[in-house]
């Protein structure tokens, strides 16, 4: 999406030019604000080349969703929401600053490999799927399981024996951290429903972590896809 969205024309997106972090002064920044966008456009039109494009904008909710249809989930995540006149923060993109992101998100099917806290009552599950080499290939991590989850969960899962794929495995604690996280494994024979946005990280597994959606013990873990044939 190099164009802006008066143009409508399409082009991968890879990188947003925001002016105004070119400007340490605050104040500046608020001042270039106003016609930050026009001299991203300038930039983008006479010498951007990708990987660095314009992202669209636009104040039109018709626009915003034909964005979603053509370009989600392969081109864009989702959108980013701010007020027309708000200028960007450093580190205060919460609702407060009035900045949100929107994020698309779809439910996928992965095995369940380890959990955090114990098998008998666990806080969180690890997720992988089998590659075409007969690895578990690690995925993600799902959010803090509800009381009901966890019970359903428990009642899944058994301890993993001695030979387990993930055996001596480290699991940052979160992404991009140092800090590694204690895991339980367990059988990979319980197949989770998960709620999954389209942000991938370098490995191919889910950025963020992802939501518990519900288990499939009507699903085997033989039949899902294999690590890398769906996003």
């Amino acid at each position: 999406m190099a164009a802006d969205s008066d143009s409508g024309a399409p082009a991968h997106l890879s990188a947003t030019i925001r002016s105004e972090l070119k400007y340490g002064s605050a104040a500046f920044r608020a001042q270039r604000a106003r016609s930050g966008r026009g001299d991203a456009a300038r930039f983008a039109s006479g010498r951007a080349r990708p990987p660095l494009n314009l992202c669209p904008s636009t104040v039109d909710p018709a626009a915003a969703r034909q964005w979603l249809e053509q370009w989600a989930p392969d081109t864009i995540e989702g959108l980013v929401l701010k007020p027309v006149t708000g200028s960007y923060r450093p580190g205060r993109r919460s609702a407060r600053s009035g900045w949100r992101k929107w994020r698309l998100r779809e439910t996928r099917e992965a095995v369940v490999g380890a959990v955090t806290g114990p098998v008998a009552r666990p806080t969180s599950a690890l997720l992988g799927r089998w590659d075409a080499a007969g690895r578990l290939r690690y995925l993600g991590r799902t959010t803090t399981l509800t009381p009901s989850e966890s019970r359903q969960m428990a009642a899944a899962i058994i301890p993993a024996s001695t030979e387990h794929p993930w055996e001596g495995r480290r699991f940052a604690a979160s992404w991009g951290s140092h800090d590694s996280l204690e895991v339980e494994l367990v059988e990979p024979r319980a197949v989770a429903e998960i709620s999954v946005d389209a942000s991938r990280g370098a490995g191919g597994g889910w950025r963020h972590s992802v939501r518990m959606t519900r288990l499939r013990p009507d699903l085997a873990p033989q039949n899902l896809p294999l690590f890398g044939d769906e996003a």
